[in-house]
């Protein structure tokens, strides 16, 4: 992801952790418990078969959700700079 300048893989990966997201990034319980709320459930959850704790192992989960916050966070500010540019350029074209 690292080589997408463009951000052409934004609506991939979006699709992808929509469908997805319970596999890699855990329950939202838990990553609310993970991020300090304190509202987060213990034990199995409740989407996952009986005797199943977690389909990837959290670590992973944990590394995989760096990787996706750290992506949309650059993809935020590099989009929203771009936007400022070009919304800077326009009006200077306008006053022209």
């Amino acid at each position: 992801m690292t080589g997408d300048a463009q951000y052409a893989n934004l609506p991939l990966l979006s699709t992808f952790l929509k469908h997805f997201n319970r596999a890699y990034l855990g329950s939202a319980e838990k990553a609310a418990d993970e991020q300090g709320s304190g509202h987060g459930a213990t034990g199995p959850s409740p989407d996952l078969p009986e005797g199943v704790t977690e389909l990837i192992p959290v670590g992973l989960q944990k590394e995989f959700r760096e990787m996706f916050v750290s992506y949309f966070t650059t993809a935020s500010k590099t989009l929203v700079k771009g936007h400022l540019v070009r919304q800077f350029t326009c009006e200077e074209n306008w006053l022209i």
